[in-house]
């Protein structure tokens, strides 16, 4: 369940969030949304925790089947939205030529993906659909729905249309970087039928 910040200034930069971010115990998962610190649901579930790790190794499986120059990452590291809006997806994908091992931010994301749960569901479909467009780089934006097999894919068409497909089974396409995800992959050794 998301919860807002009691206390906390809701005018926050980037900058700001990330050293109110230092005092914050590791086990907290936090987002800045419009300047406002939100907590990300914690503790998940079993099945959420299988589908982020199964798409992160389906996406790296995809990469390498395609060799492909770019990194597949789970969830940690952020993709900075605007100057007030900093989310961390559950997996995302970089083509950046060098990408600094201390860097907390995903540079240049291509593909970013979030499986969907009961307390992100609304700003995932929503808010974070739009942030994640406002990032030139960023063509693809998955989310993974955990009670039955189906991925929402969003893709960036021409000018500043987005294209949205269901896909329930089989492989999808994701051009650029020329990756193909295998949806069995994903919902692999899970319960969700």
């Amino acid at each position: 369940m998301s919860a807002s910040v009691r206390g906390v200034p809701r005018e926050l930069s980037i900058e700001d969030f990330l050293r109110w971010l230092d005092g914050r115990p590791e086990t907290e998962r936090w987002e800045l949304i419009d300047g406002e610190p939100v907590r990300s649901m914690a503790p998940q579930t079993v099945r959420h925790v299988e589908l982020k790790r199964n798409l992160l190794e389906a996406l790296r499986d995809g990469l390498q089947a395609g060799r492909l120059a770019c990194r597949a990452f789970g969830d940690g590291l952020a993709v900075r939205t605007g100057k007030r809006s900093f989310f961390q997806p559950d997996a995302s994908v970089s083509c950046a030529r060098r990408i600094d091992p201390e860097a907390l931010e995903v540079p240049d994301p291509v593909i970013v993906a979030e499986v969907l749960s009961p307390g992100t569901r609304a700003r995932d479909q929503t808010v974070k659909l739009v942030e994640y467009f406002a990032v030139p780089s960023v063509q693809h934006y998955l989310l993974v729905e955990t009670r039955r097999r189906l991925i929402v894919h969003h893709r960036r068409g021409g000018a500043d249309e987005i294209v949205t497909r269901f896909v329930p089974a089989g492989r999808l396409r994701l051009d650029p970087p020329g990756l193909g995800l295998d949806l069995a992959a994903v919902y692999a050794g899970t319960d969700v039928a």
